[in-house]
């Protein structure tokens, strides 16, 4: 009986002699196999957009009720524009957001861009760039705009940045007769006759595009050098507005209208979960 057992005694430890090194092993292999798993994403993000009222606004709430049924809380915050969400996604105070095509400048910034953590999912639509002026005539280039008080947007927004590289490329240059309004504000302005002209940046179906093109006496501009444009800026795309796209009744606008637009980037910062980045696009 003592024989069984010290017999059974030294089976046990010869086995615990042998199994700490498969315990080690498999500890080690665990240990490294945890490096590389990804944590749970966050049940929560931050989007940052434009306007209330503009279609970065709309098209995040589009998003958030996408998202929603995924378990995800995507929660919109209203911005100024492109400028104050690059700002927010480089700062973390939002993890997604909309920022128009040509805010950064690959020439002047690319070594900022590729350093400020950020990355682009894709291009999300086109952004129209319409010009709206009051004038005795017809206008079909930015230099007939010299001498006039224009709405080029708030600070902060793309479509100021967009209207002074614009203006600066026809020798317009920055001063008090470029005034600081957006949206329906420099509609109302342009109406009562207190601006000569306004860069709006919204599509066909927009309510300030709608008001404007029905106001009497105010004009859309049909860029006839789109191409040269096209060539000086290669983040534009030459757009067509046919004659009655926005009023099929009223045949608004009266003829077809040749127009320059950026597109709508979907930005997001790199550290976000590879999970929420593949459910973004998806959506």
């Amino acid at each position: 009986m003592v024989a069984k057992l010290k017999a059974g005694l030294l089976s046990l430890r010869d086995l615990f002699a042998t199994a700490w090194w498969i315990v080690l092993i498999a500890g080690i292999g665990f240990a490294v196999a945890y490096q590389f798993v990804e944590p749970a994403p966050p049940k929560k993000i931050v989007i940052t957009t434009g306007s209330e009222a503009g279609a970065y606004y709309y098209y995040a709430g589009r998003y958030a009720a996408i998202l929603a049924k995924n378990g995800i809380e995507l929660e919109v915050r209203a911005s100024a524009g492109s400028l104050e969400n690059l700002d927010r996604l480089k700062k973390d105070e939002a993890q997604v957001g909309f920022v128009q095509g040509g805010v950064v400048d690959p020439r002047g910034e690319a070594d900022e861009a590729d350093d400020s953590g950020l990355q682009s999912l894709g291009s999300a639509f086109y952004e129209p760039v319409w010009v709206f002026y009051r004038a005795d005539r017809c206008m079909d280039r930015l230099t007939d705009l010299k001498g006039k008080r224009i709405a080029i947007g708030q600070e902060g927004s793309g479509v100021r940045q967009l209207a002074q590289q614009l203006l600066t490329a026809n020798e317009i240059e920055p001063g008090d007769h470029l005034v600081p309004l957006s949206g329906l504000k420099a509609a109302e302005e342009l109406q009562q006759r207190r601006i000569d002209a306004a860069f709006i940046i919204a599509a066909e179906k927009a309510p300030v595009v709608q008001v404007l093109l029905r106001s009497p006496g105010i004009q859309v501009m049909n860029f006839s050098q789109a191409d040269a444009y096209l060539r000086r800026f290669p983040f534009l795309t030459k757009l067509v507005m046919p004659h009655g796209v926005a009023d099929l009744v009223r045949d608004f606008p009266p003829h077809d209208v040749t127009l320059l637009a950026p597109t709508a980037n979907l930005v997001v910062r790199d550290d976000l979960h590879p999970a929420l980045q593949s459910l973004l696009l998806q959506a």
